[in-house]
């Protein structure tokens, strides 16, 4: 009677299986592409420094730039694609733009008020016309450069001012020496291309290592350590052949070898996303399948597009923890920043590795299971 029963609950799963793997995908696909289809461009930041020095009138001083910037500022609103900022100065403004904490600036210069003025007295000398100057940090993030170089400069040609563009932190597309991966869009595909993959190398390596050296319940503390270590080895060779592999899909798609401190900073990632990995597939395999199944689906936006621009769930529940969020960061530190290995993204990524080692303990700690009890379980 039992093996009957046991024989139908057989069946009936090899019967539930394809349907259950069709309702998975789908339900990842809509987690990919739900924030990508509601894009909110909202509340970018982006600085402003007035070095206008006004003009003397008849009737009184008149600064145009003092103007200008008070007007951005206290026109603020938190649905407006940007949000403006004022700083004091050019050097706090560089060191601003150096720690990435704005997607643009816009730099008013000392003779804005009296360009305007001559402007106004002869409307036919093109020389007088005042001049913006604006500066967009692609290294921030480059969709959001790309969208603030057409919004800027429309936005504040409304002046009558001439609008004069310049990118910091460009990068590999800022290296006229190099290839293919000079131009925009392969430099955006170089990112784009290094998040999917390399989560999903690392955490198909984790189960193959998790299914490779088995830890069971049914073994004592000593065997399931041991078992760990031998996880844990095989974990540092996989996650490197893992960054290697992302580089080299980096090159095809880009044309060119990513920085070499790309390496040492994709390994790390890859084996602080398997640790969490091969945590979950050893307390329980299909906890792990649904973690990594929901991590990939939900959190591949988050590394992708900046967090001003996401649905307002994704930015509350999913950035603040989703691995790829800081694995995008790290990858645009090395690519358009010229940082190391140990970046932004780093310290973020160890914690994720922490939690890893946490839970390979606690899958040690756990009391034994007899065979017959686990057996009943699996079943």
């Amino acid at each position: 009677m039992e093996q009957q029963t046991a024989h139908t609950v057989k069946r009936i799963r090899g019967y539930a299986m394809p349907f259950a793997v069709i309702i998975g995908v789908m339900c990842m696909m809509m987690l990919i592409f739900y924030p990508m289809m509601h894009l909110e461009v909202k509340g970018l930041p982006v600085a402003i420094v007035s070095l206008d020095e006004g003009v003397e009138t008849p009737q009184a001083t008149v600064n145009a730039g003092e103007t200008m910037a008070e007007q951005l500022v206290s026109a603020n609103d938190a649905s407006a694609t940007m949000v403006w900022t004022r700083l004091d100065s050019e050097s706090e403004l560089d060191a601003a733009i150096d720690n990435n904490e704005y997607y643009a600036a816009v730099v008013i210069p000392k003779d804005f008020s009296a360009q305007q003025m001559q402007a106004k007295l002869n409307p036919d000398d093109e020389a007088a016309v005042p001049t913006l100057r604006v500066i967009i940090d692609n290294g921030k993030s480059p969709i959001a450069a790309n969208l603030l170089k057409q919004a800027l400069p429309t936005a504040l040609g409304k002046s009558g001012a001439t609008v004069n563009v310049e990118t910091v932190h460009e990068g590999v597309s800022g290296n006229s020496e190099s290839t293919s991966s000079a131009l925009p869009i392969g430099v955006m595909m170089t990112q784009n291309m290094v998040i999917a993959p390399l989560f999903i190398m690392s955490f198909i390596g984790a189960l193959l290592v998790s299914r490779a050296v088995k830890m069971s319940f049914a073994d004592n503390r000593i065997t399931r350590i041991c078992h760990i270590g031998m996880q844990l080895a095989l974990a540092l060779a996989v996650s490197l052949v893992a960054a290697l592999a992302v580089d080299c899909i980096s090159a095809v798609v880009s044309g060119g070898w990513m920085p070499a401190a790309a390496i040492p900073f994709m390994w790390m990632a890859s084996l602080c996303v398997m640790l969490v990995g091969l945590g979950l597939f050893d307390l329980c395999l299909p906890l792990g399948v649904l973690c990594g199944a929901v991590t990939l689906g939900a959190g591949l936006s988050t590394g992708m597009f900046p967090y001003e621009m996401l649905p307002q769930f994704w930015k509350d529940w999913i950035y603040p923890w989703a691995p790829q969020h800081f694995i995008g960061d790290g990858v645009r530190a090395i690519l358009y920043n010229n940082h190391g290995a140990w970046n932004i993204g780093s310290a973020p990524l160890l914690v994720i590795g922490v939690v890893g080692l946490v839970l390979l303990c606690v899958a040690v700690i756990l009391p034994a299971i007899s065979k017959q009890t686990l057996s009943k379980i699996q079943l």
